[in-house]
């Protein structure tokens, strides 16, 4: 009986669970993310996210197609003129402290890898590397394959 005890703690403890967190956009309506996903969790108040956000754009520009999610730790209006001195084409939404539990950040800038079932791959707390390959791979193994023509 303690075998199967220590067997079914182990697997309950070793599964990953999708997790269930929401954003919203700047008129307060929720969104559920779409997986997989890339989200930058940052602040206005923050000063490496500023370099982070700069980082982060310029990555950006070479691969728009990526999935990503800036999540501002903010009111809206704060984030959203930090984030004119840096713009991007990247949805920007905002976490409440639910879904920054939900995410486990701890710290900003904290980046984070989803996969296409919710759960996170990759986790990177503080200034990330956002140069022109960064992330390519990670992001490659999880989208969906190319349909054949």
């Amino acid at each position: 009986m303690r075998r199967i005890c220590q067997a079914l703690v182990f697997l309950l403890c070793s599964a990953q669970v999708a997790l269930a967190w929401s954003w919203r956009d700047a008129a307060g309506n929720a969104h559920a993310p779409q997986f997989p996903l890339l989200v930058v969790v940052w602040s206005a108040w923050c000063k490496p996210c500023e370099a982070e956000l700069a980082a982060v754009a310029k990555w950006r520009k070479a691969h728009p197609e990526a999935p990503l999610l800036l999540l501002a730790a903010d009111a809206p209006e704060a984030a959203k003129a930090a984030l004119a001195r840096t713009p991007m084409a990247a949805p920007l939404g905002f976490a409440d402290d639910e879904a920054l539990r939900e995410l486990r950040v701890q710290v900003v800038p904290t980046t984070i890898l989803l996969d296409a079932n919710g759960n996170i791959v990759r986790r990177v707390e503080g200034r990330g590397d956002w140069s022109a390959h960064a992330w390519e791979d990670e992001l490659a193994a999880l989208s969906p394959p190319a349909p054949n023509p």
